[in-house]
Protein backbone atom coordinates (compact mmCIF):
# COMPACT_ATOMS: atom_id res chain seq x y z
CA UNK A 1 0.00 0.00 0.00
CA UNK A 2 2.87 2.32 0.48
CA UNK A 3 3.53 2.56 -3.26
CA UNK A 4 -0.03 3.16 -4.46
CA UNK A 5 0.39 6.93 -4.52
CA UNK A 6 3.36 6.80 -6.98
CA UNK A 7 1.36 5.99 -10.12
CA UNK A 8 -1.20 8.81 -9.76
CA UNK A 9 1.51 11.34 -8.83
CA UNK A 10 3.71 10.25 -11.75
CA UNK A 11 0.73 10.45 -14.11
CA UNK A 12 -0.20 13.90 -12.80
CA UNK A 13 3.43 15.06 -13.08
CA UNK A 14 3.71 13.78 -16.65
CA UNK A 15 0.41 15.45 -17.50
CA UNK A 16 1.54 18.74 -15.96
CA UNK A 17 4.85 18.54 -17.81
CA UNK A 18 2.97 17.81 -21.05
CA UNK A 19 0.68 20.78 -20.53
CA UNK A 20 3.65 23.04 -19.71
CA UNK A 21 5.67 22.00 -22.77
CA UNK A 22 2.60 22.29 -25.01
CA UNK A 23 2.09 25.84 -23.72
CA UNK A 24 5.81 26.60 -24.12
CA UNK A 25 5.85 25.31 -27.71
CA UNK A 26 2.77 27.38 -28.53
CA UNK A 27 4.28 30.51 -26.98
CA UNK A 28 7.52 30.05 -28.91
CA UNK A 29 5.55 29.46 -32.10
CA UNK A 30 3.57 32.64 -31.56
CA UNK A 31 6.75 34.66 -30.94
CA UNK A 32 8.36 33.17 -34.05
CA UNK A 33 5.27 33.96 -36.10
CA UNK A 34 5.30 37.51 -34.78
CA UNK A 35 8.99 37.93 -35.70
CA UNK A 36 8.39 36.53 -39.18
CA UNK A 37 5.41 38.82 -39.63
CA UNK A 38 7.48 41.88 -38.64
CA UNK A 39 10.23 40.83 -41.03
CA UNK A 40 7.74 40.36 -43.86
CA UNK A 41 6.24 43.80 -43.18
CA UNK A 42 9.69 45.39 -43.11
CA UNK A 43 10.67 43.65 -46.34
CA UNK A 44 7.45 44.77 -48.04
CA UNK A 45 8.00 48.35 -46.81
CA UNK A 46 11.60 48.30 -48.08
CA UNK A 47 10.50 46.92 -51.47
CA UNK A 48 7.83 49.63 -51.78
CA UNK A 49 10.42 52.29 -50.97
CA UNK A 50 12.82 50.91 -53.56
CA UNK A 51 10.04 50.83 -56.15
CA UNK A 52 9.08 54.41 -55.36
CA UNK A 53 12.73 55.49 -55.60
CA UNK A 54 13.10 53.63 -58.91
CA UNK A 55 9.98 55.30 -60.32
CA UNK A 56 11.19 58.72 -59.13
CA UNK A 57 14.59 58.27 -60.76
CA UNK A 58 13.07 57.03 -64.01
CA UNK A 59 10.73 60.02 -64.12
CA UNK A 60 13.63 62.40 -63.53
CA UNK A 61 15.74 60.69 -66.19
CA UNK A 62 12.86 60.87 -68.66
CA UNK A 63 12.56 64.62 -68.10
CA UNK A 64 16.33 64.97 -68.53
CA UNK A 65 16.35 63.00 -71.79
CA UNK A 66 13.46 65.03 -73.12
CA UNK A 67 15.22 68.30 -72.26
CA UNK A 68 18.47 67.07 -73.85
CA UNK A 69 16.66 66.07 -77.05
CA UNK A 70 14.96 69.45 -77.24
CA UNK A 71 18.29 71.24 -76.69
CA UNK A 72 20.00 69.13 -79.36
CA UNK A 73 17.23 69.74 -81.92
CA UNK A 74 17.28 73.47 -81.16
CA UNK A 75 21.07 73.59 -81.51
CA UNK A 76 21.00 71.71 -84.83
CA UNK A 77 18.03 73.73 -86.09
CA UNK A 78 16.07 70.53 -86.72
CA UNK A 79 12.64 72.14 -86.61
CA UNK A 80 10.83 69.01 -87.79
CA UNK A 81 12.06 66.86 -84.91
CA UNK A 82 11.57 69.71 -82.47
CA UNK A 83 7.97 70.09 -83.66
CA UNK A 84 7.47 66.33 -83.19
CA UNK A 85 8.72 66.59 -79.61
CA UNK A 86 6.35 69.51 -78.99
CA UNK A 87 3.44 67.54 -80.47
CA UNK A 88 4.24 64.45 -78.40
CA UNK A 89 4.99 66.41 -75.23
CA UNK A 90 3.22 69.79 -75.21
CA UNK A 91 4.61 72.41 -72.84
CA UNK A 92 1.94 71.76 -70.21
CA UNK A 93 2.74 68.03 -70.26
CA UNK A 94 6.48 68.69 -69.97
CA UNK A 95 5.92 71.03 -67.02
CA UNK A 96 3.68 68.45 -65.32
CA UNK A 97 6.27 65.71 -65.88
CA UNK A 98 9.02 67.93 -64.53
CA UNK A 99 7.07 68.86 -61.41
CA UNK A 100 6.07 65.25 -60.72
CA UNK A 101 9.65 64.05 -61.19
CA UNK A 102 11.01 66.76 -58.91
CA UNK A 103 8.46 65.98 -56.19
CA UNK A 104 9.13 62.24 -56.48
CA UNK A 105 12.90 62.68 -56.18
CA UNK A 106 12.51 65.11 -53.29
CA UNK A 107 10.22 62.64 -51.54
CA UNK A 108 11.87 59.29 -52.27
CA UNK A 109 15.34 60.11 -53.57
CA UNK A 110 18.60 60.18 -51.68
CA UNK A 111 20.37 63.40 -50.76
CA UNK A 112 22.78 62.85 -53.67
CA UNK A 113 19.86 62.44 -56.09
CA UNK A 114 18.23 65.62 -54.80
CA UNK A 115 21.52 67.48 -55.37
CA UNK A 116 21.80 66.00 -58.88
CA UNK A 117 18.30 67.11 -59.84
CA UNK A 118 19.08 70.60 -58.49
CA UNK A 119 22.20 70.59 -60.69
CA UNK A 120 19.98 69.68 -63.63
CA UNK A 121 18.06 72.93 -63.37
CA UNK A 122 21.35 74.85 -63.53
CA UNK A 123 22.74 72.65 -66.32
CA UNK A 124 19.73 73.33 -68.53
CA UNK A 125 20.71 77.00 -68.55
CA UNK A 126 24.42 76.30 -69.18
CA UNK A 127 24.23 74.10 -72.23
CA UNK A 128 23.94 70.68 -73.76
CA UNK A 129 27.36 69.38 -72.66
CA UNK A 130 26.71 70.23 -69.02
CA UNK A 131 23.27 68.64 -69.33
CA UNK A 132 24.91 65.44 -70.60
CA UNK A 133 27.37 65.40 -67.67
CA UNK A 134 24.66 65.85 -65.05
CA UNK A 135 22.47 63.25 -66.79
CA UNK A 136 25.31 60.72 -66.71
CA UNK A 137 25.89 61.48 -63.01
CA UNK A 138 22.20 60.89 -62.32
CA UNK A 139 22.22 57.61 -64.28
CA UNK A 140 25.30 56.39 -62.39
CA UNK A 141 23.73 57.39 -59.08
CA UNK A 142 20.45 55.64 -59.88
CA UNK A 143 22.26 52.48 -61.00
CA UNK A 144 24.38 52.44 -57.84
CA UNK A 145 21.48 53.08 -55.46
CA UNK A 146 19.11 50.64 -57.12
CA UNK A 147 21.68 47.86 -57.41
CA UNK A 148 21.93 47.83 -61.18
CA UNK A 149 25.73 48.06 -61.03
CA UNK A 150 25.76 44.67 -59.30
CA UNK A 151 23.99 43.26 -62.34
CA UNK A 152 26.77 44.58 -64.57
CA UNK A 153 29.40 42.85 -62.44
CA UNK A 154 27.45 39.59 -62.48
CA UNK A 155 27.04 39.71 -66.22
CA UNK A 156 30.72 40.49 -66.73
CA UNK A 157 31.79 37.70 -64.40
CA UNK A 158 29.74 35.11 -66.27
CA UNK A 159 29.81 35.95 -69.98
CA UNK A 160 27.13 34.37 -72.07
CA UNK A 161 28.22 32.63 -75.22
CA UNK A 162 26.03 33.27 -78.19
CA UNK A 163 25.63 30.09 -80.23
CA UNK A 164 26.91 30.39 -83.75
CA UNK A 165 24.53 29.68 -86.52
CA UNK A 166 25.32 26.65 -88.64
CA UNK A 167 24.73 28.69 -91.73
CA UNK A 168 26.86 31.82 -91.80
CA UNK A 169 25.54 32.98 -95.15
CA UNK A 170 29.03 33.64 -96.35
CA UNK A 171 30.10 35.58 -93.24
CA UNK A 172 32.87 34.20 -91.05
Amino acid sequence: MAWEWVAPVATASAGAAGIFFTWLTGAQGRRQLERLSRRAEETARRERSIQERRDAYLAALMVCRLDMARARYERKGDDEKLAEVHRSFPKGERVRMSIEAQIAVETFGSAAARRATALWADAAGVGEERMRQVYEQLVALARAELGATALDETLLARPVEVPRSRSTHGYE
